[in-house]
């Protein structure tokens, strides 16, 4: 996206000396309140933009999925311009970095430097049947759309103030907490020797759980261990993520042969809305 003519910023080398001290009287801290009131009803007409799929419950917490914020971003004004993509070697995997500006003109355009980013050993991108995939064989397209799903959720979740929510809020906003997928992830073990820790698994071993990016554990909705086998041939199925607006990010399996797609409860997709 090009960058808007219009619109520069000038960063000072010390901070302005010419800018007139506001004293904290009555008149000040109405005026505040004000604006902490009318910033609230913001942040209310924001999650009423979104509905419970674009939400999910990240060990406990709100997280504000991609397709949300791709919902609230046109409303409020965030846009964002000078991306730059970066792809980080480091050896058994490598990472896309996805790095730009961005800024809400519903709130003063007050520009930030936000990035986005997501590893190809992510157990998503790299995991079938329990196994880790070479590095080669790890779907790089799919890398990239993730990177750049994460970058919006960094954009317009910053840019407004849309994190750190409570349930509370989305409830307000007539959001149901039981109707939103939730993940867990597993505690990585303190117990392992320095030497085991730092030695990463070989290409064709199964793999710890080492982070939450790499541990995952869908619940509710995508509850259930993977089916290994394809129920009508009986291939081993191929773990893929679902990059469609509704479902973006979400894990489902599919027969190589083409078959059947099932999502990870062994229920059979019976729409395409998921690929």
């Amino acid at each position: 996206m090009a960058e808007p003519e219009e619109y520069a910023v000038a960063i000072p080398e010390e901070p302005r000396k010419d800018l007139p001290m506001r004293l904290l009287d009555n008149a000040t801290l109405a005026e505040l309140e004000r604006a902490v009131a009318n910033y609230q009803k913001l942040v209310g007409i924001a999650l009423r933009l979104t509905v419970e799929g674009d939400w999910s419950n990240q060990n406990g917490k709100p997280y504000l999925e991609a397709t949300g914020c791709e919902k609230v971003k046109t409303p409020f004004g965030v846009d964002w311009y000078g991306l730059e993509l970066t792809k980080h070697d480091r050896g058994d995997y490598y990472f896309i970095q996805i790095k730009g500006r961005t800024r809400c003109r519903l709130l003063g355009g007050v520009e930030i430097e936000v990035m986005g980013t997501r590893a190809s050993n992510d157990k998503f991108f790299c995991m079938r049947g329990g196994v880790l995939l070479p590095m080669e064989e790890v779907d790089e397209p799919d890398v990239m759309k993730s990177a750049l799903s994460n970058f919006i959720v960094n954009a317009v979740t910053r840019s407004i103030g849309l994190r750190g929510l409570t349930w509370e809020q989305l409830e307000a906003a007539g959001l149901k907490k039981e109707k939103i997928c939730a993940v867990e992830y597993k505690k990585r073990k303190e117990n392992k020797a320095p030497e085991e820790k730092a030695k990463g698994p070989a290409n064709g071993q199964a793999a710890p759980a080492t982070s939450p990016s790499e541990s995952a554990i869908p619940v509710g909705e995508n509850a259930g261990p993977p089916k290994k086998d394809c129920p009508k041939c009986k291939e081993e199925l191929i773990t893929k993520t679902s990059t469609s607006q509704a479902n973006a990010g979400r894990l489902f399996y599919e027969c190589p042969k083409g078959c059947t797609k099932t999502m990870p409860d062994g229920k059979e997709l019976n729409h395409w809305g998921w690929v």
